[in-house]
């Protein structure tokens, strides 16, 4: 079955490019780009929900929800607060 265009795994609408760069040299380049492109939207706006960060990368949210745990189990972020009126926090 055909994907529509909307879904797309193409990230060049985003530009974060100079922010991906500033974390390439912040020795995190073990991180997938996906990764390091939810971290930099978080740096931007930390009290984002998921559902907000799946809206402004176009991902769906359990895309989100993954790179998430996967960015917590790694110790590079964490949830200060609850999940309603909590922020991120990007760990160095």
């Amino acid at each position: 079955m055909p994907l529509d265009e909307s879904y797309s795994y193409d990230f060049g609408s985003i530009s974060h490019d100079n922010q991906l760069d500033q974390l390439d040299q912040s020795n995190q380049t073990e991180l997938s780009t996906e990764e390091k492109l939810l971290l930099v939207t978080i740096q931007r706006n930390p009290d984002m929900t998921n559902n907000l960060l799946a809206e402004e990368l176009n991902w769906s949210v359990s895309r989100v929800k993954y790179y998430i745990q996967k960015l917590k189990k790694a110790e590079k972020i964490k949830r200060n607060g609850t999940n309603r009126k909590g922020s991120w926090e990007v760990i160095p």
